[in-house]
Order: C-alpha cells, then sequence, then structure tokens
C-alpha cells in the first residue's frame, strides 16, 4: 500500500483517496496508527479537500486499468502538485495520460516498467512527472 510506505517518508500527512470503499475502510483499520487520513470517492472530485501546507508536494496516483483519462489529469494538474507519481498498469493507457498530462504542463522526469506479474503480459508503468510550464494557472 502507497500511504504506508509514503506516511514514514513525508511530514504532513498522507491523504489516501479511494473509490473503493472497503479499501479505505481497511487503510483505516490498518494504519490507524500513522498519520493516514482516507478519503472515500474519485481523486478528480476530492483534490480540492485534500491537506495541502503552502500547496500539493506529490499526488501518487494510480487508476484503474482503463486509465485515469483527460478530466482526471486536469483536475489533478489545476491543483499543481510539485510532483506527480502516475502508476500505469496498462501501457496503452499511460501512454494516453502521459499525453494529457504533457498538456497540462507536466513533463516526464523518469518513466520505470515494472514486471510485477512474471509469467504474465502485464507490467506496471511508473512515470515521475512535474511541472514545466504555468500551463493551468
Amino acid at each position: 500500500m502507497f500511504a504506508a510506505t509514503l506516511a514514514g517518508l513525508v511530514d504532513g500527512g498522507v491523504d489516501c483517496v479511494d473509490v473503493a470503499t472497503g479499501a479505505t475502510a481497511a487503510g483505516r483499520a490498518t494504519l490507524g496508527d500513522l498519520d493516514v487520513r482516507f478519503v472515500d470517492g474519485a481523486v478528480d472530485r476530492r483534490i480540492d479537500g485534500l491537506r495541502s501546507r503552502g500547496g500539493l508536494h506529490v499526488v501518487c496516483l494510480d487508476p484503474p486499468r482503463t486509465g485515469a483519462g483527460a478530466e482526471t489529469v486536469r483536475r489533478v494538474a489545476a491543483a499543481r502538485p510539485r510532483h506527480v507519481v502516475h502508476v500505469a498498469c496498462d501501457p496503452a493507457t499511460g501512454a494516453r495520460d502521459l499525453a494529457a498530462w504533457r498538456e497540462e504542463g507536466y513533463g516526464l522526469q523518469a518513466l520505470t516498467v515494472v514486471d510485477a506479474f512474471g509469467l504474465t503480459h502485464h507490467v506496471e508503468v511508473l512515470m515521475h512527472l512535474t511541472p514545466t510550464s504555468d500551463a493551468g494557472e
């Protein structure tokens, strides 16, 4: 779980947004001792309510296989996080989402492909993006 790892690395707490109510309930139950707040819902509808002192530092986005989509990318980019870690579980939708990030003024800093499911065709594509312009502000 990203929230558990990130909570040990950042100051100011972690907000974890998930459309799966069961996942947020499980997170609350297992990570209650960490500075993690669990929020039910879609990130594009909840981004304005997330904790941010001086702006969002990092957004870690792990959308479903269908990808985040241009509207979600647009709404997250409007919050102008300084770093975005985008996890794509399908290279094609990851490429489409990357095009949307570029349209919103974010550039690719690093890309890593992880064979997380050995002996299958599934790979995870991890992208680190940062703002490259004032687009969206």
